[in-house]
C-alpha cells in the first residue's frame, strides 16, 4: 500500500508505563500467550461492546462517552518511531483485513484551535454535536421510558420506541465512541497532537491466532528472549528504534509530576499543563495494562 498506510494495524502495550521495558516485555508475552488484545480487566473473551455515558461531561474532554475498547495505529512499521515514544517499544500488529472483519475501524478526528469558541468550527462544532444529543435525551429519549436492551441490526423501526432506541445506539456506539478531538495548533511531533496517531478502535476485545500476527516489535536486546519460546515469531520480530533523549525526559516527568509535564521540542523543553493528555486518558477505557 502507500507510504502512509499499511496492511497491518499495530498495538503497543506500554501506554501506562512506556519506559518500563521489563514490565512491557512481560505484558507482550502474556498477550502472545493468551491470543487476546484486551481492555481491563483483560478477560480472554470478545467482551460486550459496553460504554459509560455521563451527560455532565463533554465530548471535548473525551469523557461524555467512555467506551471499553482496544486501540491500534495505522502507521507503517518504518514510521513508528514517534508513536512508540508515547506507548513503549513493545507491541504487535494484526492483519488489517482480519481486524476489519471483527469490527475495527478508524476514529473520526475533530480538529480544534485555541480560542476558537467564537467561531462555528472546531470546538463549537463539537459542542453542537453534544448539544443535539443532550437535547434528544432530554426531550425525546426520556419521554419513552425504559428502552429495550438490544435491537436487530439493519431492521427498520416499526414503533417510535424502536426508532428512539436505534438513534440512541447509533449516537453512542456508532459515532461518539469513535470521536477523537485534537488541538490543530500543536506541532505534528508534539505528543499531544493526536491526529498523528492514526488511531483505530475496536469496541470490546479482539482475539487472534499466530497466523494473524504480522510483526512483533520489541526493544533492542529482547528479541532473543522472545524468539526461543515463540519460534513462530522469529521471522516477524523487529527491533524498535531508540527513543530520543528529550522524549525520555518527557515520559519520565509525565509519570512523576501528574498534572504537569515536560513536553519535548526540537530545540528546547517547555513546561506547561497537560490538559490534552490528562483528559484523553481519563476519557477512555482503552487497552491499559
Amino acid at each position: 500500500m502507500g507510504k502512509h498506510f499499511s496492511n497491518e494495524l499495530f498495538h503497543f502495550v506500554g501506554q501506562a508505563h512506556p519506559t518500563n521495558e521489563e514490565k512491557n516485555f512481560t505484558i507482550l508475552v502474556k498477550v502472545l500467550n493468551d491470543g487476546w488484545i484486551s481492555h481491563p480487566p483483560h478477560k480472554r473473551e470478545w467482551g460486550a461492546t459496553s460504554l459509560t455515558l455521563d451527560l455532565d461531561k463533554s465530548l471535548l474532554t473525551g469523557q461524555m462517552v467512555v467506551p471499553e475498547m482496544v486501540c491500534f495505529c495505522d502507521i507503517p512499521l518504518e514510521h513508528l518511531g514517534g508513536h512508540i515514544e508515547k506507548y513503549g517499544r513493545f507491541g504487535l500488529s494484526l492483519n488489517k483485513d482480519y481486524a476489519v472483519r471483527y469490527g475495527a475501524r478508524p476514529v473520526t478526528y475533530f480538529p480544534m484551535h485555541d480560542g476558537d469558541k467564537s467561531g462555528v468550527y472546531g470546538s463549537p462544532e463539537i459542542l453542537d454535536f453534544e448539544a443535539a444529543y443532550k437535547g434528544f435525551v432530554k426531550h425525546i429519549l426520556h419521554s419513552h421510558g425504559d428502552l429495550p436492551g438490544c435491537r436487530t441490526l439493519t431492521k427498520i423501526a416499526e414503533t417510535p420506541l424502536q426508532a428512539v432506541t436505534a438513534v440512541d445506539s447509533m449516537f453512542k456506539r456508532g459515532i461518539f465512541a469513535y470521536v477523537k478531538v485534537f488541538n490543530a495548533d500543536l506541532a505534528e511531533d508534539d505528543p499531544d497532537y493526536f491526529y498523528a496517531e492514526k488511531e483505530w478502535r475496536r469496541l470490546g476485545n479482539i482475539g487472534f491466532s499466530p497466523a494473524e500476527v504480522q510483526h512483533v516489535v520489541v526493544a533492542p536486546g529482547f528479541a532473543g528472549r522472545l524468539s526461543k519460546p515463540y519460534p513462530l515469531t522469529r521471522g516477524r520480530l523487529r527491533n524498535a528504534p531508540e527513543v530520543k533523549a528529550n522524549v525520555v525526559l518527557w515520559l519520565h516527568f509525565t509519570a512523576r509530576l501528574g498534572r504537569r509535564n515536560l513536553v519535548p521540542r526540537t530545540k528546547y523543553l517547555v513546561l506547561r499543563t497537560a490538559r490534552c493528555v490528562r483528559r484523553t486518558e481519563a476519557g477512555s477505557r482503552s487497552t491499559r495494562y
